[in-house]
């Protein structure tokens, strides 16, 4: 009998233990899955060795699942709690949750009564409702392929508080342990599907990094993905995100990563037009082809679809200061801020305010922006430059030299003509503003050398 046609004999429930079983689950992790006991388990697998005509549970996986198909979204079951029919702002929070999570488009969200997960789950949120003088809602976050609650959160119902911005607030929460656990699991085991999520979680998050090393990694990985069949728009994203602040650091030419950026853009516009990656991808296209303006344009589209949206905030900030709007960049940070507080900490968000408040004339912000990126990341060059610019217009002269000694650690080749890749697209004023602060120190960048062939 063709192994298909077995399957099919297969029951709704056997078919969810063996999609587990393929996961690696042992007999007592899918038992908590499913929430039966290790003897039905046993019963149900030996039912599924006799039906598939196998002898273990290693024949059993090795067979394939009839018409496999690359999942295009992660499956997210959220349990549905009797209570919240008699609890308006429970229910509202709760609800407030899942829309803002899935205003990522890259998750599928159900809701259950019963906190049972399916074959095709991948990560479930146990939700409890304590009730009393202060009523408070328990979350725990749970992958089918770990026995470990990978995050837990509590909110706490206050009078006077926006139950909006909260929800908000614990969706990127949310969303960032998520993206944080995906990338512990991949590591674990890099075979995990769908591999455009896992492995795009891993190396976003490794590459919080930011050393070329990284870079180099991820983009082979991630391009090897985009070229599979598991291509998604996410991975594209992830690749292009990567080779623009591969640009910024100066790891890599423009003009070897144009092209795959423009191709990459054009696949978006034709395939996914209205996909908040697409419009991404389509953004930083237009920076590339220096339309600061056709950027912005698709950024702000982006925070009307998905206000949770980090990295959009972030390059439309970058947006603002290159059109000389600076207190609008900086006010789309503090919106983001507002929503996740913990990201007032990143370095790469600390980065972007260090050259908007230079570029506000806002030195001493700055200084201490900078400050903060360098003691983290001490190699990075934009900072470093906007650190010896800012102390160039305040005359600290003493400390801008050792800034430019350890600029000099680092980059020893560093040439006028790179600095004029970096500060190009920025409006004349600003980038005359920069230039100005730079040249007030001791700092001598070299010449680009012509040699005679």
């Amino acid at each position: 009998m063709p192994e298909e046609k077995k399957q099919s004999e297969l029951t709704r429930r056997q078919i969810e233990i063996l999609s587990l079983l393929r996961k690696g689950l042992t007999n007592q992790e899918i038992a908590r899955s499913l929430c039966i006991s290790q003897n039905t388990v046993k019963v149900h697998l030996a039912n599924i060795y006799k039906i598939l005509d196998v002898t273990n549970r290693t024949e059993a996986s090795s067979i394939q699942a009839p018409h496999a198909l690359a999942k295009n979204k992660v499956q997210l079951l959220f349990c549905d709690l009797p209570k919240f029919e008699t609890q308006a702002n429970a229910r509202h929070f709760y609800l407030t949750l899942i829309k803002d999570l899935n205003q990522f488009d890259l998750f599928n969200v159900q809701v259950e009564k019963e906190n049972l997960p399916s074959a095709s789950t991948d990560f479930f949120v146990n939700a409890t409702y304590s009730e009393g003088e202060e009523p408070t809602l328990f979350f725990s976050l749970h992958h089918v392929c770990s026995p470990e609650i990978l995050w837990y959160a509590s909110y706490a119902f206050v009078a006077g508080k926006d139950l909006q911005l909260e929800a908000s607030r614990l969706a990127i929460r949310l969303w960032v342990q998520l993206e944080l656990a995906s990338a512990r699991l991949y590591k674990k085991d890099s075979s995990m599907q769908p591999s455009w999520w896992y492995a795009t979680s891993y190396y976003r998050v490794k590459g919080e990094g930011r050393t070329k090393e990284i870079w180099l990694e991820a983009k082979e990985a991630l391009e090897a993905i985009s070229k599979s069949s598991e291509e998604h728009i996410y991975v594209s994203f992830a690749l292009v995100d990567f080779h623009y602040k591969a640009l910024l650091e100066q790891w890599c030419a423009l003009k070897d990563y144009q092209a795959r950026i423009q191709e990459l853009a054009a696949h978006g516009m034709r395939f996914r037009p209205n996909s908040q990656y697409s419009m991404f991808i389509i953004a930083l296209s237009n920076i590339l082809a220096g339309s600061n303006e056709g950027a912005a344009f698709y950024l702000e589209k982006i925070i009307v679809v998905n206000p949770l949206n980090s990295s959009a905030r972030h390059l439309l900030a970058q947006m603002y200061m290159l059109l000389s709007k600076e207190e609008l960049g900086l006010e789309q940070l503090s919106e983001y801020q507002n929503l996740y507080p913990a990201s007032r900490e990143q370095p790469y968000i600390q980065a972007i305010k260090a050259l908007l408040f230079c570029l506000a004339k806002r030195f001493d912000e700055c200084i201490q922006h900078c400050a903060d990126v360098l003691f983290i990341i001490p190699e990075t060059t934009v900072t470093r430059l906007v650190m010896i610019s800012a102390l160039g217009w305040t005359s600290q002269l003493e400390l801008s030299q050792k800034h430019i000694d350890l600029f000099y650690h680092y980059h020893p080749n560093f040439k006028l003509a790179d600095l004029g890749n970096m500060t190009g697209a920025m409006h004349v004023d600003k980038r005359n503003l920069l230039l100005e602060g730079i040249s007030r120190t001791s700092m001598k960048i070299q010449p680009v050398r012509v040699i005679d062939k």
